[in-house]
């Protein structure tokens, strides 16, 4: 059986990142610097923010379904809400990605060293996404 407040907390965290997400966007928006890696990096940041803040509309409808279905009966839950759990996983973990490879690029805006730091950085986030990713599909 699934618990409303798990799911709760799911949903206040994935809302707290696409915040997050957002915010981050305005910093970079209101940089300074007119590079090309500027522009990339505040392209992957909306990418991220819209795949994150879609993943979270997903979660909410299906959680919204689950715990009426919860105040009723132990029922099984209906097709379109288990098959929303998929497109909910691939945005969230699509809309993470992009958010690393965002915070990756940002420090080519100040420096050289910057960038290999910030990238490597973003590699290991990307890293313990795709093993966290592995573990949650098998």
């Amino acid at each position: 059986m699934i618990h409303a407040d798990a799911l709760a907390e799911v949903l206040r965290q994935l809302a707290v990142i696409g915040g997050f997400t957002f915010a981050y966007l305005g910093v970079l928006l209101t940089s300074e610097p007119k590079r090309k890696v500027a522009d990339w990096a505040i392209g992957f940041a909306i990418a991220s923010a819209v795949a994150l803040i879609t993943s979270t509309l997903l979660a909410t409808t299906s959680t919204i379904v689950v715990v009426m279905r919860q105040a009723t009966s132990f029922v099984r839950l209906p097709p379109l809400v288990e098959a929303l759990s998929v497109p909910a996983g691939i945005t969230f973990f699509g809309g993470l990605f992009l958010l690393f490879v965002s915070l990756g690029l940002c420090g080519f805006i100040r420096s050289r060293g910057l960038g290999i730091a910030s990238t490597m950085l973003a590699g290991i986030g990307i890293g313990v996404l795709l093993m966290l990713t592995i573990l949650t599909i098998s």
